[in-house]
């Protein structure tokens, strides 16, 4: 085969497989094929129509390579819209979770008799003193809140072990825009003030004796239904709670009685010229009753315990309260000042050692260690909290009182009536200082000066001695963060 038909061949066959140069090779061979160029004149003709075809040639390329450009950004676009879809589904998650707690690392020193709340007890009674080192709280919380719920799971961690804290959810009314929710889980109680006060918050180490005594733990298990109206509305200064509880705290329910708590409380703030603060009050009771494990009760009549055997295993002793607490808080010259009280009342079954409120893991066994006690009881505290100025040290003084039976005092405890240790009253001075060393981290140091009820009739060779004022101050230094 001729050369010059060889390279004719050779472009064929490479025209077949571009587009471009195919387009190119059909019009020329047209061209070559029809027309006659034996001339200059048709010469120019020829390379006139080939630049126009030249020309029609890149107008497909370019056509083609813009449709191609054009699916490709598409396909970027949407691969960009799926992606942004699924960093806003992320956001709006992470939006609405949180994580919150707080440490508290403590130490404690005591007189002989003094029970702290870290480490392990004083075995040894013959030392006068002693001191523990420990974490007091170790709060960790996750909540996701929404528009329409809010779901939290708290837990305490320390050296002791892990507990639940807070475990619940809560419906908020999204329909009415009102401050009402129903809450269910376990959670504080809505009884008085100072249970519902964060710990993370509170300015002295512990709860008052009588709310350490009623509600140890300061949880249980129940439903609750908050009433508020909304910010705009003028009443919106009130609040009503209320709710059902199994009153066994953080433990399964085991019988089929529940516990009403309720209270009524009002607060608002107020500003005039140069002065500012607010003002808290609030009303709570408590219904319940107590499983009882024996058929053995005993209730005060006079100053002594009477038997009461008529009943049977499975019965329920009363639990009954009233309470009454108001806040009062304002700025002037020298700072901020807080003032606190709270005064608790009503009837509460305990056993022969302990008048704190009974909580069983299990059903507990038909033994004569179970028996219940019902002692009417009385408990208040006052606080007053002074910042000094505008610095950041807060000078603090409460003074806590508890009776855990106002049917016998003195020399009448330990009489041949039934009656222990367990119904002496104690009351106790704190006083002690903050300083707060920024908005998460803060110092705190409290004396406690504590006094007992005196008795003759309880003194033995292997008890403390209760005719005197025994020796169980304590000194508490707390290093908390809180974030």
């Amino acid at each position: 085969m001729p050369k010059k038909y060889r390279i004719w061949t050779q472009f064929q066959n490479i025209c077949k497989y571009h587009t471009f140069a195919f387009y190119f090779y059909k019009h020329i061979s047209f061209l070559v094929k029809y027309l006659k160029v034996r001339t200059i004149s048709s010469m120019k003709k020829l390379l006139s129509l080939i630049f126009l075809i030249l020309f029609s040639c890149f107008s497909v390329l370019a056509q083609e390579s813009m449709t191609d450009s054009l699916q490709s950004l598409s396909e970027k676009i949407k691969t960009l819209e799926e992606k942004q879809k699924r960093l806003e589904h992320t956001y709006n998650f992470f939006s609405h979770f949180g994580i919150s707690g707080g440490i508290q690392a403590q130490y404690q020193y005591g007189e002989e008799y003094s029970e702290l709340k870290v480490g392990s007890p004083n075995e040894n009674y013959g030392e006068e003193t002693f001191n523990r080192i420990g974490i007091r709280r170790g709060r960790l919380k996750f909540f996701y809140d929404d528009k329409y719920a809010q779901g939290a799971f708290q837990l305490n961690l320390t050296e002791k072990g892990i507990n639940i804290v807070d475990l619940y959810m809560q419906v908020k009314d999204a329909w009415l825009n009102s401050k009402s929710y129903l809450r269910a889980g376990i959670m504080a109680p809505c009884f008085g003030f100072e249970v519902q006060y964060s710990s993370l918050l509170r300015e002295t180490p512990e709860n008052s004796a009588v709310m350490q005594t009623l509600f140890p733990g300061e949880r249980d298990l129940g439903a609750m239904l908050a009433l508020q109206m909304p910010s705009s509305n003028s009443l919106s200064f009130l609040k009503l709670d209320m709710g059902v509880f199994s009153g066994n705290l953080v433990n399964k329910d085991i019988d089929s009685r529940k516990d009403f708590i309720g209270r009524l409380s009002a607060a608002k703030s107020f500003e005039t010229d140069g002065f500012s603060g607010n003002w808290g009050v609030g009303f709570s009771y408590y219904n319940g009753s107590v499983f009882s494990p024996t058929k053995y009760k005993y209730t005060m009549e006079g100053n002594a315990f009477i038997l009461d055997s008529t009943g049977q295993r499975g019965d329920y002793m009363k639990r009954e309260y009233w309470g009454f607490d108001a806040q009062f808080a304002f700025k002037w010259l020298l700072g901020k000042t807080t003032l606190r009280c709270e005064y608790t009342w009503g009837t509460q079954p305990g056993s022969a050692t302990s008048s704190k409120s009974q909580s069983y893991s299990e059903v507990p066994a038909n033994d004569p260690k179970y028996n219940l006690y019902l002692r009417p009881f009385c408990g208040y505290y006052f606080y007053f909290l002074q910042d000094i100025l505008s610095t950041p040290f807060t000078f603090l003084l409460k003074y806590d009182y508890y009776d855990p039976n106002i049917k016998v005092s003195g020399s009448e405890i330990g009489l041949s009536n039934f009656t222990t240790a367990t119904d002496i009253a104690y009351s106790t001075w704190g006083v002690g200082g903050l300083w707060k060393i920024n908005k998460s981290l803060y110092l705190q140091l409290y004396y406690e000066f504590i006094a007992n009820e005196k008795t003759e009739n309880l003194t033995t060779d292997t008890k403390p001695d209760y005719s005197t004022d025994l020796k169980d101050n304590v000194l508490t230094l707390r290093l908390q963060y809180k974030f």
